[in-house]
């Protein structure tokens, strides 16, 4: 298949000459200055060592001499001015000839190092001129029809790079970009992956492949000369890089286990076959945006500086256990056609799960979500298991749908938690979870029932409007804060035996179709079931309401149990109603007394004899 890939440029012709040209003009300068330097320190000496000498003989003192002998002495003196003069001219042509000496050996050692510099340079740039050359040949063997001669030129590029270590950047590049040309396989068909390979070549395809088995071979070499020099464990293979850019490529049978990645971009990357990125490290971040996975994608044990799986598609099961993202997480619009796992993976950042869509079943057991966790308008079509999570941050599951049962047992809720318009459609369970922060379930959908057995509220709690079609089980749970229940609808049964409302209780307006269990419930601040509706039985024996009770135009149409309740303030049932036909149980001192206008239902009204309680 033609490599349309762009030459790698010549290096500049005549660099040497031009180089031998400018040293040549900097060494006469240099000649020339010497030169002059060496003439004037002769002409100083000179004038240092005659400074002595007198110009002319001193004047003879004695009167006794004859003019004859004076002359003489004259004469002598001249002559050894003369000499001294002239021993003067050879010590200053004496050290004028060791300047030159001194110029001259530095005239050798500057020509040699002229000539080790530019034997140096003339080998760096055959050097160089030999690498581009091989270079070329590769990128030209890309480009060859012939299956056999691409893959000695990946094998020639893998060379240039393990002998050069500032050309590695340059190999890899030139790998990925064979890789993002385009390629569709003929047959969709995984197998299995290649046995791994020395550092020499590993020959050609078998004759008898088509031309398509042999362009998938040679881009599994590619693949795995890449994984062979990005694995730090095999630190004489090991090359460091700066990007990997994969973009669009078409990747069959990915082996990166255990690489170290830095800024790879995998944006909209076809994986065929499996992608096995176990134990690998990216730094900088990991871009899968747009990617799709054919086969199984294995991210176990990875650790992600910051990752982008935003609108991936995971056709098989997409393993992510024990994962650890520093950074941010991005799965924005997912598509998880089979199983993911992401048990005990740690999210360092925020996790955005917006959008995303689950069709299998999804494990989420023990994770923790260090940022916020934004789940809005995910569909879970399978179970859904958030076992043991901590959720850190805020969690967001506004909108959510969970088709199968969400499983949300000891669960930590320490920042907000809004469920808001969730529907459940399996069977909930959150037995022992805990929210620290305030907790919004308004207008969610329990179908398939509920079960908050042994929560603890620590705050808000509101379940204003919520759907209960299932049974509702808060049975021991613990609401510190406020609890609403405002139109909340009970349509399977309610049970809150031995819950704990330390806070104010609103259930006002409340429908309860099923049966309402408040055995031994605790209400310490206030309970109000203003105009609430009772169909099925309620039963509130030993219950204890320490703060104000409001029943006020309650309806109790399937029997009330009262017995052993306590009312240390104030209870109002003021046009509260109770359905004749069936059995009422109150406190002594409480009776029903019929209501003439309607004979089925009547009103309770206390005894003569007990004592009446503090006015409304």
């Amino acid at each position: 298949m033609p490599y349309p890939g762009k030459m790698p440029p010549q290096p500049p012709q005549g660099g040497v000459r031009a180089f031998a040209k400018s040293s040549n003009i900097r060494t006469a300068v240099i000649a020339v200055v010497a030169i002059g330097f060496i003439l004037v320190a002769i002409y100083v000496s000179y004038l240092i060592l005659a400074a002595p000498i007198p110009d002319t003989p001193p004047a003879t003192t004695e009167t006794s001499q004859s003019s004859q002998d004076a002359a003489s002495q004259d004469t002598d003196r001249e002559l050894a001015i003369a000499q001294m003069r002239a021993e003067a001219r050879r010590n200053a042509l004496a050290a004028g000839a060791g300047f030159v000496a001194i110029a001259g050996l530095i005239l050798a050692l500057r020509r040699q190092q002229h000539h080790e510099r530019s034997t140096a340079n003339t080998e760096d740039d055959a050097l160089q001129r030999r690498i581009t050359d091989a270079r070329i040949r590769a990128v030209e063997q890309l480009g060859s029809d012939n299956p056999a001669v691409r893959i000695g030129g990946l094998h020639n590029l893998e060379r240039i790079g393990q002998q050069h270590t500032d050309l590695r950047q340059v190999v890899l590049d030139e790998i990925c970009s064979y890789l993002r040309l385009p390629y569709t396989p003929t047959s969709t068909e995984p197998s299995a992956p290649l046995p791994a390979r020395q550092f020499e070549p590993v020959g050609p395809p078998p004759a008898e492949a088509t031309t398509d088995e042999g362009e998938r071979e040679v881009r599994l070499i590619a693949q795995e000369i890449m994984q062979r020099h990005l694995n730090p464990n095999r630190e004489d293979l090991y090359w460091e890089h700066s990007r990997l850019n994969l973009r669009n490529a078409r990747l069959d049978n990915l082996l990166f286990r255990g690489c170290h990645l830095t800024w790879a971009d995998f944006i909209n990357v076809t994986f065929g076959g499996g992608a096995d990125f176990g134990g690998a490290s990216f730094e900088g971040g990991a871009d899968f945006g747009g990617a799709s996975f054919e086969g199984g994608a294995d991210f176990r044990d990875v650790t992600f500086g910051g990752a982008d799986f935003g609108g991936v598609t995971f056709t098989s099961a997409a393993f992510f256990q024990s994962a650890t993202f520093t950074g941010g997480a991005d799965f924005w619009d997912v598509t998880f056609t089979s199983a993911a796992f992401f048990r005990d993976v740690t999210f360092g950042g925020g996790a955005d799960f917006r959008d995303a869509t689950f069709t299998s079943a999804t494990y989420f057991w023990d994770v923790t979500f260090g940022g916020g966790a934004d789940f809005r308008g995910a569909t879970f079509s399978a179970d859904a298991v958030f076992r043991g999570a901590t959720f850190t941050g805020d969690a967001d599951f506004w909108d959510v749908t969970f088709t199968g049962d969400a499983h949300f047992q000891l669960a930590s809720f320490e920042g907000g938690a809004n469920f808001r318009g969730s529907t459940f459609t399996g069977h909930t369970v959150l037995p022992g979870a805990t929210f620290t922060g305030d907790a919004h379930f308004p207008l969610a959908s329990f179908v398939g029932g509920a079960d908050f057995r042994d929560v603890t509220f620590a705050s808000l709690s509101v379940f204003r409007g919520a759907t209960f079609p299932g049974v509702a089980d808060f049975w021991d749970v613990t609401f510190s804060g406020d609890a609403h229940f405002q139109l909340a609808s009970f349509e399977g049964g309610a049970n809150f035996w031995g819950s704990t409302f330390t806070g104010h209780t609103v259930l006002q307006g409340a429908t309860f179709t099923g049966d309402a269990h408040f055995q031994l419930a605790s209400f310490e601040g206030g309970a109000n079931f203003w105009g609430s509706t009772f169909t099925g039985h309620t039963v509130l024996q030993g219950a204890t309401f320490t703060g104000d009770a409001h029943f006020q135009l309650a309806s109790f149409e399937g029997g009330a149990d009262f017995r052993d309740v306590t009312f240390d303030s104030i209870m109002v049932f003021r046009g509260a109603t109770f359905l004749e036909t069936v059995p009422h149980q109150f406190p002594d001192g409480w009776v029903l007394e019929p209501i003439p206008t309607d004979p089925r239902r009547s009103r309770l009204i206390r005894t003569a004899e007990t004592p009446p309680p503090a006015a409304p």
